[in-house]
């Protein structure tokens, strides 16, 4: 696990989660800002989904330590879920996945399981079979995590 990319994870967090503390605005330069943030956090989750044990904890200590965020990536999760159309995105659905276990239950229970609804519900409309994509993520999941995603399965 490389410290150096562990720090530029941090940074990257410290400044989303300035942002997730703020005030929405609808101006270009938020949404450009919003764009590029939710598919950092894709690429992050997808990066949490395939890494080892040690590192998958490392992630999710430093989005701990970033509630306001860790608390809105079921949702920005469920956003991106609603882009998928086909059976071959399968990448998003675990990412939007993986962003919930990510988060580790930071939000409120309610909303967090209402956006894993939604991301299930994509998934079924495009076609995507997301059991074992639910029961991959679930599996390297903090225990309380594990224990929610299972009411799912």
């Amino acid at each position: 696990m490389s410290t150096r990319d562990l720090d530029e994870i941090r940074k990257r967090i410290a400044k989303a989660e300035k942002w997730a503390k703020k005030d929405d605005d609808d101006s270009p330069a938020e949404q450009q800002f919003r764009s590029e943030l939710y598919a950092w956090l894709k690429s992050i989750a997808l990066d949490y989904a395939s890494s080892a044990p040690d590192r998958r904890m490392a992630m999710r200590a430093l989005f701990d330590r970033a509630q306001t965020l860790a608390g809105y990536l079921p949702s920005i999760g469920e956003v991106l879920s609603r882009d998928v159309r086909s059976a071959a995105e399968t990448d998003t659905i675990r990412a939007a996945l993986a962003m919930v276990s990510l988060g580790d239950l930071q939000g409120d229970s309610r909303e967090v399981q209402l956006s894993v609804g939604e991301i299930l519900s994509s998934a079924q409309k495009a076609g995507v079979d997301s059991r074992p994509l639910l029961q991959e993520i679930a599996a390297i999941s903090s225990k309380d995590v594990r224990e929610f995603l299972g009411q799912f399965a």
